[in-house]
């Protein structure tokens, strides 16, 4: 567990006993975070983080995937180049698949 998760989960049972002032004042976090987080173990039933679905929107895969069978000796810098994106926008998509 990290520290946000368990933190928080400390800061919700406190606050659900002492209120939410006084949980602001003992772990130093703000009222509106505590309702925030709340908010989430009631929507979802934990505070556990959605990830983010984020389209590839300068790369194109397919034509990533077709590079690659081509040329499987290119270095990350020719296929950036290629591309016209960054070295790590590369890594990034051979290492999603």
């Amino acid at each position: 567990m990290y520290y946000w998760k368990d933190l928080s989960v400390k800061v919700i049972e406190y606050a659900e006993m002492n209120g939410a002032k006084e949980t602001s004042k003992v772990f130093s976090v703000g009222t509106r975070t505590i309702s925030r987080r709340k908010k989430l173990v009631g929507e979802k039933g934990n505070l556990n983080r959605t990830p983010l679905n984020r389209k590839a929107r300068k790369l194109d895969m397919g034509g990533l995937r077709k590079y690659v069978e081509e040329h499987p000796d290119a270095h990350l810098k020719e296929m950036a180049k290629e591309f016209k994106v960054n070295v790590s926008c590369v890594h990034k998509a051979l290492m999603e698949g």
